[in-house]
Protein backbone atom coordinates (compact mmCIF):
# COMPACT_ATOMS: atom_id res chain seq x y z
CA UNK A 1 0.00 0.00 0.00
CA UNK A 2 1.15 3.59 -0.66
CA UNK A 3 0.31 4.41 2.92
CA UNK A 4 -1.26 2.54 5.82
CA UNK A 5 -4.59 2.12 7.53
CA UNK A 6 -5.54 0.88 10.97
CA UNK A 7 -9.24 0.43 11.64
CA UNK A 8 -10.70 -0.36 15.05
CA UNK A 9 -14.45 -1.05 14.96
CA UNK A 10 -15.15 0.00 18.57
CA UNK A 11 -13.68 3.44 18.12
CA UNK A 12 -11.03 4.77 15.77
CA UNK A 13 -9.42 4.70 12.33
CA UNK A 14 -5.94 5.76 11.28
CA UNK A 15 -5.34 6.22 7.56
CA UNK A 16 -1.97 7.19 6.10
CA UNK A 17 -1.63 7.85 2.36
CA UNK A 18 0.03 11.13 1.28
CA UNK A 19 -0.46 12.38 4.84
CA UNK A 20 -2.45 10.80 7.64
CA UNK A 21 -5.89 10.76 9.21
CA UNK A 22 -7.04 9.60 12.62
CA UNK A 23 -10.83 9.39 12.96
CA UNK A 24 -12.53 8.56 16.23
CA UNK A 25 -16.21 7.78 15.79
CA UNK A 26 -17.52 9.19 19.07
CA UNK A 27 -15.61 12.43 18.90
CA UNK A 28 -12.61 13.61 16.92
CA UNK A 29 -10.67 13.54 13.66
CA UNK A 30 -7.04 14.41 12.97
CA UNK A 31 -6.29 14.83 9.27
CA UNK A 32 -2.79 15.46 7.95
CA UNK A 33 -2.30 15.89 4.22
CA UNK A 34 -0.11 18.86 3.30
CA UNK A 35 -0.80 20.44 6.64
CA UNK A 36 -3.06 19.11 9.40
CA UNK A 37 -6.52 19.39 10.89
CA UNK A 38 -7.93 18.25 14.21
CA UNK A 39 -11.73 18.33 14.40
CA UNK A 40 -13.64 17.47 17.55
CA UNK A 41 -17.44 17.30 17.26
CA UNK A 42 -18.17 18.05 20.94
CA UNK A 43 -15.83 20.97 21.13
CA UNK A 44 -12.90 22.11 19.04
CA UNK A 45 -11.18 22.26 15.65
CA UNK A 46 -7.53 22.95 14.85
CA UNK A 47 -6.86 23.57 11.16
CA UNK A 48 -3.40 24.40 9.88
CA UNK A 49 -3.34 25.43 6.24
CA UNK A 50 -1.62 28.51 4.83
CA UNK A 51 -2.51 30.13 8.14
CA UNK A 52 -3.99 28.31 11.12
CA UNK A 53 -7.27 28.01 12.95
CA UNK A 54 -8.17 26.68 16.37
CA UNK A 55 -11.93 26.73 16.95
CA UNK A 56 -13.62 25.69 20.16
CA UNK A 57 -17.42 25.56 20.01
CA UNK A 58 -17.60 25.80 23.78
CA UNK A 59 -15.54 28.96 23.94
CA UNK A 60 -12.76 30.22 21.70
CA UNK A 61 -11.38 30.57 18.18
CA UNK A 62 -7.87 31.34 16.98
CA UNK A 63 -7.67 32.03 13.24
CA UNK A 64 -4.47 32.98 11.44
CA UNK A 65 -4.38 33.64 7.70
CA UNK A 66 -2.95 37.01 6.64
CA UNK A 67 -3.21 38.26 10.18
CA UNK A 68 -4.69 36.51 13.21
CA UNK A 69 -7.83 36.44 15.29
CA UNK A 70 -8.48 35.05 18.75
CA UNK A 71 -12.20 35.07 19.60
CA UNK A 72 -13.59 33.92 22.92
CA UNK A 73 -17.39 33.58 23.05
CA UNK A 74 -17.20 34.00 26.81
CA UNK A 75 -15.62 37.41 26.52
CA UNK A 76 -12.83 38.61 24.25
CA UNK A 77 -11.52 38.92 20.69
CA UNK A 78 -8.02 39.69 19.43
CA UNK A 79 -7.93 40.40 15.69
CA UNK A 80 -4.76 41.15 13.75
CA UNK A 81 -5.27 41.94 10.07
CA UNK A 82 -3.65 45.12 8.79
CA UNK A 83 -3.21 46.14 12.42
CA UNK A 84 -4.71 44.65 15.57
CA UNK A 85 -7.82 44.79 17.74
CA UNK A 86 -8.50 43.41 21.20
CA UNK A 87 -12.17 43.48 22.21
CA UNK A 88 -13.51 42.29 25.53
CA UNK A 89 -17.33 42.17 25.69
CA UNK A 90 -17.57 42.59 29.46
CA UNK A 91 -15.18 45.50 29.54
CA UNK A 92 -12.55 46.79 27.14
CA UNK A 93 -11.42 47.27 23.54
CA UNK A 94 -7.98 48.00 22.09
CA UNK A 95 -8.01 48.89 18.38
CA UNK A 96 -4.88 49.78 16.45
CA UNK A 97 -5.29 50.91 12.83
CA UNK A 98 -4.05 54.40 11.89
CA UNK A 99 -3.56 55.18 15.57
CA UNK A 100 -4.91 53.29 18.57
CA UNK A 101 -7.92 53.14 20.83
CA UNK A 102 -8.37 51.55 24.25
CA UNK A 103 -11.99 51.60 25.40
CA UNK A 104 -13.21 50.31 28.74
CA UNK A 105 -17.02 50.23 29.04
CA UNK A 106 -17.11 50.45 32.84
CA UNK A 107 -14.77 53.40 32.94
CA UNK A 108 -12.20 54.73 30.50
CA UNK A 109 -11.23 55.34 26.88
CA UNK A 110 -7.84 56.08 25.31
CA UNK A 111 -7.98 57.10 21.65
CA UNK A 112 -4.89 58.01 19.66
CA UNK A 113 -5.13 59.06 16.01
CA UNK A 114 -3.66 62.53 15.21
CA UNK A 115 -3.33 63.29 18.92
CA UNK A 116 -4.70 61.39 21.89
CA UNK A 117 -7.67 61.29 24.25
CA UNK A 118 -8.09 59.58 27.61
CA UNK A 119 -11.67 59.66 28.90
CA UNK A 120 -12.74 58.21 32.23
CA UNK A 121 -16.52 58.19 32.75
CA UNK A 122 -16.39 58.33 36.55
CA UNK A 123 -14.00 61.24 36.60
CA UNK A 124 -11.51 62.65 34.13
CA UNK A 125 -10.66 63.40 30.50
CA UNK A 126 -7.30 64.13 28.88
CA UNK A 127 -7.54 65.29 25.27
CA UNK A 128 -4.51 66.14 23.16
CA UNK A 129 -5.07 67.24 19.56
CA UNK A 130 -4.02 70.85 18.76
CA UNK A 131 -2.96 71.40 22.37
CA UNK A 132 -4.10 69.50 25.43
CA UNK A 133 -6.93 69.40 27.95
CA UNK A 134 -7.26 67.62 31.28
CA UNK A 135 -10.75 67.77 32.80
CA UNK A 136 -11.66 66.21 36.12
CA UNK A 137 -15.38 66.25 36.99
CA UNK A 138 -14.92 66.17 40.77
CA UNK A 139 -12.44 69.02 40.81
CA UNK A 140 -10.09 70.49 38.25
CA UNK A 141 -9.49 71.39 34.61
CA UNK A 142 -6.27 72.11 32.74
CA UNK A 143 -6.72 73.45 29.21
CA UNK A 144 -3.76 74.34 27.00
CA UNK A 145 -4.44 75.57 23.48
CA UNK A 146 -3.38 79.17 22.61
CA UNK A 147 -2.30 79.62 26.23
CA UNK A 148 -3.29 77.57 29.25
CA UNK A 149 -5.89 77.38 32.00
CA UNK A 150 -5.95 75.50 35.29
CA UNK A 151 -9.32 75.63 37.04
CA UNK A 152 -10.16 74.00 40.35
CA UNK A 153 -13.88 74.04 41.19
CA UNK A 154 -13.43 74.00 44.97
CA UNK A 155 -11.32 77.13 44.96
CA UNK A 156 -8.82 78.43 42.45
CA UNK A 157 -8.17 79.29 38.81
CA UNK A 158 -4.94 79.97 36.91
CA UNK A 159 -5.54 81.50 33.47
Amino acid sequence: DPGWTTDSDPGWTTDNDPGWTIDSGPGWTIDSDQEWTIDSDPGWTIDIGFGWTIDSDLGWTIDSDLGWTIDSDEGWTIDSGPRWTIDSDPGWTIDSDPGWTIDSDPGWTIDSDPGWTIDSDPGWTIDSDPGWTIDSDPGWTIDSDPGWTIDSDPGWTID
